[in-house]
């Protein structure tokens, strides 16, 4: 009997070794899995055809990210299916999972949604890794034959630790530490989600490092689930910066690339204040979600939703937003499954001007305030003398005014301050302007 599995992932992430996976038993058991993923499934045409298959398998696995809409057959699907179960024919098990947003449709759906093999094949593949998907598999194929195939329970893996290409473990942070610190180079910290590194999507990360080392400093990259769970054993972020971020009391790094999506503020408020308490410069490693053709050729280069996920939402932590150094390449077919495989690919024209600015803003922090020279650039648009430093609920004129005051307090050398916002206003206004009214031109 070949078991014959539809598969649907939101993300796509673990695709490359849900591949090895299904490799590594495939000649000891007869099993035929039909991988898809979002971005295979774009018209009504291709929906239908995965619909027809997933009927006619004996498993139908879905892994949503957002909710139904992010798996654009559930619906048609689930559609479907009720038809079938009243009419009294077969319908395939079905094993859905999810965010806890999705926790009512896997109830509502789901064949066994809260038994021991809807929890034994999420704790598989949330845990990740070849072995724990291979025993997914293995679960998958018990559950439809009904026969009693050996396994082994989930193998926890790692959830957070640091990273480097040239390293085959995950090596003791305090030793890493030391290390980097005798070194005496500037040091570039970089945290990423743990997913890059449980399914080797790591070749932007690698670029990162590999351009952090080649212009003088030392890279010290850290893989973690971003948010504490006790289950899972994460720690939580404030543990993380400490355990790997700080000697003594003091940080090791003199600067965070953050390649984490969203805000860390706005989900967990109780982090507020934690990356600033590092006491250095955060640069947001913008990685586009197109591919490196459809960026190129965009008049407005990342999308919308980048702009949403990876540059509005960060600034509320305090995140300085940089170029984006990479782009979402999928162009890779997974040979067994034939799901699509994601990857982050690096732009390393665009990597190594990221990083310079980045080195750029270290050196900087080393200098001491009086050697200092600041521009002060004033909103002007439209070009008429009464848009100058314009902004919408800011005195813009009595802001700037304070921030000399408080930059001539900490050492900066200022040649000229202002009684307030007024007396900065009329002096802008006595010098020459591009003033485009009517009957100034």
């Amino acid at each position: 009997m070949t078991v014959q599995i539809s598969y649907f992932s939101a993300t796509g992430s673990e695709m490359a070794n849900l591949g090895i996976a299904l490799s590594e038993i495939s000649d000891s058991y007869s099993i035929r899995l039909d991988g898809k993923t979002r971005i295979q499934l774009p018209d009504d045409y291709l929906i239908d055809e995965f619909v027809s298959k997933a009927l006619e398998s004996d498993m139908i696995y879905i892994s949503l990210h957002g909710g139904e809409t992010s798996c654009p057959p559930f619906v048609p699907l689930m559609d479907a299916l009720e038809k079938r179960r009243k009419a009294g024919e077969r319908v395939p098990y079905v094993h859905i999972q999810g965010e806890m947003e999705s926790l009512a449709l896997c109830q509502k759906f789901g064949t066994e949604a809260g038994s021991e093999n809807w929890e034994n094949i999420i704790k598989y593949s949330t845990s990740g890794g070849v072995a724990n998907l291979k025993n997914m598999l293995l679960l998958m194929l018990a559950i439809v034959t009904k026969e009693d195939i050996p396994r082994d329970d989930p193998i926890p893996t790692v959830q957070h630790g640091i990273y480097h290409p040239d390293l085959k473990e995950v090596p003791d942070p305090e030793e890493y530490k030391k290390k980097l610190v005798q070194e005496g180079k500037p040091v570039v910290g970089i945290w990423f989600y743990q997913t890059y590194w449980i399914n080797s999507n790591l070749d932007h990360i690698d670029a990162f490092i590999r351009e952090i080392e080649k212009q003088g400093a030392s890279a010290l990259a850290l893989f973690h689930n971003r948010y504490g769970s006790k289950d899972l054993g994460n720690l939580g972020v404030d543990e993380l910066v400490d355990r790997y971020f700080m000697l003594d009391g003091k940080p090791v790094i003199d600067l965070l690339i953050n390649a984490m999506h969203f805000s860390l503020n706005l989900v967990r408020p109780e982090y507020k204040g934690l990356l600033k308490s590092l006491g250095v410069p955060i640069f947001q490693g913008m990685i586009s979600s197109n591919t490196r053709k459809d960026w190129e050729e965009s008049y407005q280069g990342i999308s919308t939703m980048d702009v949403v996920f990876s540059a509005a939402q960060p600034e509320f932590d305090g995140v300085m937003i940089n170029i984006n150094s990479g782009t979402k390449e999928t162009d890779i077919t997974e040979p067994l499954t034939g799901a699509l495989i994601a990857r982050y690919k690096p732009i390393p024209e665009r990597v190594e001007k990221f990083i310079s600015h980045a080195l750029n803003w270290v050196a900087l922090a080393k200098k001491k305030n009086e050697e200092k020279k600041v521009a002060i650039i004033f909103h002007h648009n439209p070009p008429r003398n009464d848009r100058i430093g314009c902004a919408v609920g800011l005195d813009t004129f009595a802001s700037v005014k304070l921030l000399i005051d408080r930059m001539k307090d900490e050492g900066y050398v200022i040649d000229r301050t202002y009684d307030d916002g007024d007396h900065m206003a009329g002096e802008l206004l006595d010098r020459m302007t591009y003033d485009r009214s009517p009957g100034k031109i």
